[in-house]
């Protein structure tokens, strides 16, 4: 069936509407598939063809005034064919596939994009929360998920304050508290280097990064392995260092200064001498970066 799959890709016909039917014919055909083995390496395939026809759509949008219509069936194919892919189990192809969508949506502005990237990344979630139980799994989907949520950019401020925060909150519930610490750290680029349909430039929210900062300082306190938890404390220093860089003026010098006292007694608290000297070493890095910085 991956053969099958390749011949998908290589469909190109020389009309757009006539490339949407024959796409919709194989889709009929692979989504009342029973047996797994076949849709589940054709589905991908048929799903990247309708993204790439919609932008194709929007490519020539001067010359089809139907442009907007059409995409937005297109996408609810494409929404089809993922949730068949959930059918068979297939929660992670499937959660990559819709945050594949949804940039294809913010790829190709139109008045539904907002609904259409919110429905994606509702299913997301959905997945997510319901069908990702592995640990590591779930740190790899959440690293994804925010990513992919920094480079959206038709949300409404509503939509994407709301998925913001959820991401933020599902971060902060993985399993591993090193894992929650950095995810959570992780999403404070969403309130800096993030936009969405009603702003005119990237957000700069110094409040939320601040916000995200602290949480991560706590769930890092309260990490048992005082290795593990000095890494933790330097990696963010390292992180608030970036954002410092970045203009956040909130990451003032007493601030930093705060960390670095919380960092050193840390790694005082360190048992294993070779632990100890390599966090220090680290640690040394970061102040040399700070140093650089105020330059």
């Amino acid at each position: 069936m991956a053969l099958v799959a390749r011949v998908v890709t290589l469909i190109k016909a020389s009309e757009l509407d006539t490339q949407a039917m024959v796409l919709n014919r194989m889709r009929n055909l692979f989504t009342k598939e029973t047996k797994a083995e076949r849709a589940i390496h054709v589905i991908p395939s048929i799903v990247y063809q309708y993204l790439s026809l919609t932008r194709s759509y929007y490519i020539a949008r001067e010359s089809d005034e139907m442009w907007e219509k059409k995409c937005t069936k297109l996408h609810s194919y494409v929404r089809t064919c993922l949730l068949k892919l959930c059918e068979f189990e297939q929660h992670e192809s499937a959660i990559r596939l819709f945050l594949q969508a949804s940039l294809a949506v913010s790829a190709t502005p139109m008045e539904a994009s907002d609904h259409l990237a919110y429905d994606y990344f509702s299913q997301v979630i959905t997945s997510y929360e319901e069908e990702i139980g592995d640990s590591k799994t779930q740190v790899a989907m959440m690293t994804l998920i925010v990513a992919s949520l920094n480079k959206v950019t038709c949300f409404s401020a509503d939509n994407f304050n709301t998925l913001s925060t959820k991401c933020a909150l599902l971060c902060s519930k993985l399993v591993k508290k090193p894992d929650q610490c950095r995810g959570v750290c992780n999403c404070a680029n969403l309130f800096w280097s993030s936009t969405h349909a009603e702003a005119d430039k990237e957000l700069r929210d110094a409040d939320q990064v601040m916000k995200c900062f602290k949480k991560a300082l706590k769930i890092a306190r309260g990490c048992a392995d005082s290795s593990a938890k000095a890494t933790l404390f330097v990696e963010i220093f390292d992180a608030c260092l970036a954002f410092k860089k970045r203009g956040c003026d909130k990451i003032t010098n007493d601030y930093l200064s705060k960390v670095a006292e919380v960092i050193t007694t840390a790694i005082d608290e360190i048992e294993e001498e070779e632990n100890k000297i390599a966090v220090q070493e680290q640690f040394d890095n970061a102040l040399a970066y700070k140093k650089l910085i105020a330059n």
